[in-house]
């Protein structure tokens, strides 16, 4: 008899406690007018009730990546399946307990789902996460000056927490890369073009490489000297070009300049914010203070200059015969 079942008289009784077990059985009935009886042949067969063997969590899912996945159940077949709840987006499941599709958004999704036969049906609950791979978003780094502190952060998307990597190449002298946080910090010591490659890594994989290039040089400062050469009203000013050291070509730099609390610019004079070139004709006598700034490259500096604008010559009407006129020459 199968294993938790008896028989006693005409009378089977018990529960089955091993599924898939099976036996035959002789009945034989007589009375008085067949005492030798008549037999019969009984086949006595435990069946299985659909049973859901996978457990949770499921296998996770990758954004973009086909998924393909098969619950797993015993019983006696045929076993259909049927689901309960939402998957994650992209996926589906038929009734043969595949998991398939592309997912398109990630999270972690509770769905439940049901397998059924002919002799009972069990119930489950899963997850099923889905990750995103990351995807390095920063695209270019600012200019590194010597001797001054450098901070910039790399960006990404995709499933957190993510993990930095420098694969290739180096970063500049006294830069160093937060593997947690994907900052380049530090302050460069050593002047010059470099390049290297960086990865990022989260639960899902990789990212795709990405080359980076930090050009590291002189602080920007500016040269020129003042006090400015002195100008006179109503005569063109002889143009003059600001310069500025550590400039890189690689950038695009302004020039722009404010006058100091309690001055003005000199009436007539403008500065060219592209060539930073001071030009024009004054028309305003007196000694003016203005603050010159460069700006580029993510750097700016500001230098503080003094011009005086001064009356033109002027003559006698007459000249006394003897008489020595300083300035004047014939």
């Amino acid at each position: 008899m199968p294993t938790g079942l008896s028989i006693s008289g005409t009378t089977i009784s018990g529960t089955p406690t091993v599924d898939g077990q099976s036996c035959q059985i002789t009945v034989t009935a007589s009375n008085d007018y067949e005492p030798g009886g008549v037999s019969r042949v009984y086949a006595l067969y435990v069946s299985r009730a659909a049973r859901i063997n996978t457990l949770s969590p499921l296998p996770y899912g990758i954004v973009g990546i086909p998924y393909a996945f098969t619950l797993s159940a015993y019983g006696d077949e045929p076993v259909w399946w049927h689901l309960g709840g939402d998957l994650p987006p992209g996926l589906s499941m038929d009734a043969d307990g595949l998991l398939s599709g592309t997912p398109t958004a990630l999270g972690t999704y509770s769905f439940s789902v049901q397998a059924a036969n002919d002799y009972g049906f069990e119930n489950r609950l899963y997850e099923l996460t889905v990750y995103e791979l990351p995807v390095i978003t920063t695209t270019v780094l600012g200019y590194a000056r010597l001797g001054r502190s450098y901070s910039t952060q790399l960006t990404a998307t995709g499933s957190m927490p993510i993990t930095w990597f420098i694969t290739s190449g180096n970063l500049p002298t006294g830069l160093s890369l937060n593997q947690n946080t994907g900052i380049i910090h530090g302050e460069p010591v050593e002047g010059g073009s470099f390049t290297f490659t960086v990865i990022v890594t989260n639960v899902a994989g990789r990212s795709t490489p990405v080359i980076f290039t930090i050009e590291a040089g002189n602080a920007l400062a500016i040269i020129t000297a003042s006090p400015l050469p002195y100008g006179i009203v109503g005569i063109p000013y002889t143009p003059l070009t600001f310069e500025a050291e550590g400039l890189e070509d690689s950038f695009i730099y302004t020039w722009s300049w404010v006058a100091q609390s309690g001055s003005s610019f000199p009436p007539g004079l403008t500065l060219n914010a592209i060539s930073g070139v001071l030009s024009g004709t004054p028309s305003a006598i007196g000694i003016y203070n203005v603050n010159v700034t460069i700006t580029g490259g993510g750097s700016t500096t500001t230098a503080p200059f003094v011009i005086t604008i001064g009356a033109p010559p002027s003559l006698p009407q007459t000249l006394d015969w003897g008489v020595v006129y300083p300035g004047l020459t014939v």
